[in-house]
Parts: C-alpha cells; sequence; structure tokens
C-alpha cells in the first residue's frame, strides 16, 4: 500500500486525514508536507511505530483493524485507503467500510484505489513446505468500477469511479519499465491487462445522518 497514494483534494491546511493501511509511510510524509494534520492506522505494531518514530505522529498512529478504527466518531475531513479493500473478504469490507463512514465527518470524503479486474488466479503460489496455493500479495477481492460502486452506494455519494494506468516505476528494474512502458502503450491503444488500478472518490451520504 501507499505507491499510489491519493492526497485529499482541495483539503484546507490541517484538515484531520486518516490513512487505513500505512505501508511504507508513503503517504503520510506527503500529507505532512501538504500541511494536513495525519492520522494513521495499521494492524501491524511494529509499522505504526516505525512511523511514529519517523515522522513524530505519536497517538495519532495507531495499531487497529479497518472494521473496529480505533479513532472517534465523525473525527476526519478525509479518509485514504489505498490498495486495502483487495486484501478483505466480503464481511470485513463491508464492516470497514461502516467504520470509514463513522470516523468521517459530514461531508467527509472517501479516498482509494484498487487494482482493476485483477485475475486472481495469476498471482497464485504454492508453499514449497506445506503445498497450499495463496495469492502472493494476500488478495482475495477482484474488483472493477461497476463492483465499487455497488459497494460504496448509499453509504456513500461516489464522486469519481475511474481506472487509470499506474505502473509503479519507483520500484521496478529496468526490464520491469521497459514492460510496463510496453503495457502502458497497449492501455492507451484500448488494450487492457494487468497495468491499471480504479482511484476513487465518495462523499460521506448526508441521507444516512
Amino acid at each position: 500500500m501507499g505507491e499510489r497514494a491519493p492526497l485529499p483534494p482541495e483539503q484546507d491546511a490541517g484538515a484531520r486525514v486518516l490513512d487505513v493501511g500505512v505501508g511504507s509511510g508513503l503517504f503520510e510524509a506527503l500529507a505532512q508536507q501538504s500541511g494536513l494534520d495525519v492520522h494513521a492506522v495499521d494492524p501491524s505494531e511494529r509499522t505504526i511505530e516505525s512511523v511514529r518514530e519517523r515522522l513524530g505522529l505519536g497517538e495519532k498512529a495507531r495499531a487497529g483493524y479497518i472494521q473496529s478504527i480505533p479513532f472517534p466518531d465523525a473525527h476526519f475531513q478525509a479518509v485514504v485507503a489505498s490498495e486495502v479493500f483487495e486484501h478483505l473478504d466480503d464481511e470485513t469490507l463491508a464492516g470497514g467500510l461502516a467504520e470509514i463512514r463513522r470516523v468521517l465527518a459530514r461531508g467527509g470524503r472517501l479516498l482509494g484505489t484498487v487494482p482493476a479486474r485483477e485475475d486472481l488466479a495469476r498471482n497464485l503460489v504454492v508453499c514449497t513446505d506445506c503445498g497450499k496455493r495463496f495469492h502472493r500479495w494476500g488478495h482475495v477481492q477482484s474488483l472493477d468500477t461497476a463492483r465499487v460502486r455497488a459497494l460504496l452506494v448509499p453509504t456513500f455519494e461516489p464522486e469519481r469511479i475511474e481506472e487509470r494506468p499506474c505502473p509503479p516505476w519507483r520500484i521496478l528494474n529496468w526490464k520491469g519499465k521497459l514492460l510496463d512502458a510496453a503495457k502502458l502503450a497497449l492501455w492507451k491503444m484500448g488494450v487492457h491487462g494487468s497495468l491499471e488500478w480504479i482511484y476513487l472518490r465518495s462523499k460521506k451520504s448526508s441521507d444516512l445522518g
């Protein structure tokens, strides 16, 4: 998580923003540089300790789970969940969206990214010890824009749900960059593959209070 971290658009300096799933801490660093009051939640105690030390977040960074976010009601102007939802089963995802809505202030926004239309079977690997098959990155959901919209409505009011190409250039070697450059060229010609991510921005629905 975090390589495609979306910064909340048009947020005033000092606005409280929560990042769900810290990853490398890239979002937290960028948010601080932008003058946002960044908070973070992640299941890993070690990750939370690291981001506290590096960025001085203190109790603004807390260990916890998306289905039980350890922050008060209506506390944030925006919540960011970048490459999180594809790791969650249906029950956890539903609970997580309910919790995100709970901690958002009236009119607050959810922003996030997920891989688009991933072929989960292509990324299955076999454990050499036990022989069991599992997804190399722990993904359990394959999402498209229609499914993302269905998950958000009516709890949120979708403002933008769209696919975009986003090759992870910074972490690729030269061979990987050449391959993704070719994929990007194909994407521009309308040939879709494994290069797309879904970007979403949704407003907390006012219909539910």
